[in-house]
C-alpha cells in the first residue's frame, strides 16, 4: 500500500468517525428537545387544571353575595332549580351572554366585578355581586367566565355554552 492510499483511508475514518458523532449529538439533542417540551406541556397542563368552572355533578350550597342595591344577600342555591349565569360585566363574552339573558327573570346573575362595575354593566336587577375574598375552592371556580350552568337543589346538573342548551 502506498502511502497516499493509506492516508486516504485515514481520512475516511475520520470522516466517518466526525459524521457519527455529529449523528449522535443531533439525537442526544433531540431527546432532550423532546424532554424539555413534555415538562412545560405538563405544566401548562397543570395550570389549566387548577383554573376551572363550576363542574357537572358539583355541589353549589350559600354563595356569599349582595344585591346591585347594596344589600347583602346570601344565594342559596340549595333549594331551587335554576339557571345560574357567572359574569363579569367587563368582559366581552359576558356582556354577550348578558344580552341574551337579560329577558329572562329566572336566570340568575352573578358577577364577579366589584358592585359599582355590576351596576353600571347593564345588569338585569335581579343580578346579584359575588362577595370577595371568597373561600378558597369558591374563589377558583369563580375565576373563569363568563359560566352557565343548571344547578337543581345545590348540584350542576348541566353546563352549558347558550341560554338555549339550558332551557
Amino acid at each position: 500500500m502506498s502511502v497516499a492510499t493509506v492516508e486516504t483511508h485515514g481520512r475516511a475514518r475520520i470522516g466517518r468517525t466526525l459524521l457519527e458523532a455529529a449523528v449522535v449529538i443531533v439525537f442526544v439533542l433531540l431527546v432532550w428537545n423532546n424532554y424539555s417540551l413534555r415538562r412545560r406541556e405538563a405544566r401548562v397542563a397543570a395550570a389549566t387544571r387548577t383554573e376551572r368552572g363550576f363542574v357537572a355533578r358539583e355541589q353549589v350550597g350559600i354563595i356569599p353575595a349582595t344585591s346591585l342595591d347594596g344589600t347583602r344577600r346570601d344565594l342559596d342555591l340549595r333549594a331551587t332549580r335554576a339557571v345560574v349565569a357567572i359574569v363579569d360585566p367587563r368582559c366581552d363574552s359576558c356582556r354577550e351572554l348578558l344580552t341574551s339573558v337579560k329577558d329572562m327573570p329566572d336566570v340568575r346573575v352573578l358577577s364577579v366585578a366589584p358592585a359599582a362595575d355590576s351596576r353600571e354593566g347593564g345588569m338585569p336587577a335581579s343580578t346579584h355581586v359575588v362577595a370577595q375574598p371568597l373561600p378558597g375552592a369558591l374563589a377558583s371556580r369563580f375565576a373563569v367566565f363568563p359560566q352557565l350552568f343548571v344547578i337543581d337543589r345545590g348540584e350542576i346538573v348541566r353546563t352549558c355554552a347558550r341560554v338555549a342548551e339550558c332551557r
